[in-house]
């Protein structure tokens, strides 16, 4: 787990550090803009972290199980947020799909079964939950949550030098903390396994 979490805080060392020296150094604003190299990183934390939360869903089961199938469904909206396939040559299905009405009735969907049958369960759901947000898993959601909040401010601040780059430094923060909360789940959820197992030991 320790060599996950330095791989990708490496990742996001050298991609930050690369489109710094291209900004700052080399004067060239592009190394932030759609679909730079910024975004395709984070794009790349958002869709592993999906698997990740969705493995250690398959793993621990249950309520917790339900609540990473949410985590990972989040993963799936942050991944097609940053990847903008109408700039690809992709056919107009994968683009409907992927940035279309296809993209939302898929999430809604979603969004709609996981949060409906905790909602037919609300008391074991509402425990599991306030037991969770006590988690490292979520308070790094929320750590993430908050930086790409912080980075949308930036967004429309053209009169902020660099505003883009700063934009997208924040998202890449806000990445790699959602990239960090998954791999804790998937920790907490080996470690639940593990336990439940030796438990059963005769």
């Amino acid at each position: 787990m320790r060599f996950l979490l330095a791989l990708a805080c490496l990742l996001f060392v050298i991609a930050l550090g690369l489109a710094a020296y291209e900004v700052f150094i080399l004067g060239d604003e592009s190394a932030a803009d759609e679909n730079s190299q910024l975004e395709i990183i984070q794009s790349l934390f958002a869709l592993v972290s999906g698997f990740i939360f969705l493995g250690a869903a398959l793993v621990i089961r249950g309520r917790r199980g339900l609540i990473f199938t949410f985590c990972a469904l989040l993963c799936v909206n942050f991944f097609f947020r940053e990847v903008n396939f109408e700039l690809y040559d992709v056919s107009p299905f994968i683009v409907f799909m992927g940035n279309g009405g296809g993209r939302n009735a898929v999430l809604f969907t979603g969004y709609f079964l996981i949060l409906g049958y905790a909602v037919l369960h609300f008391k074991a759901y509402f425990k599991e939950s306030v037991t969770f947000l006590a988690s490292k898993s979520a308070k790094l959601l929320i750590l993430g949550g908050i930086m790409l909040l912080v980075s949308s401010f930036f967004e429309k601040a053209h009169s902020v030098p660099h505003n883009q780059f700063i934009e997208e430094s924040f998202e890449l923060v806000g990445y790699l903390a959602v990239s960090y909360a998954s791999l804790y789940a998937l920790d907490h959820a080996l470690i639940t396994a593990r336990e439940r197992k030796s438990q059963h030991k005769p």
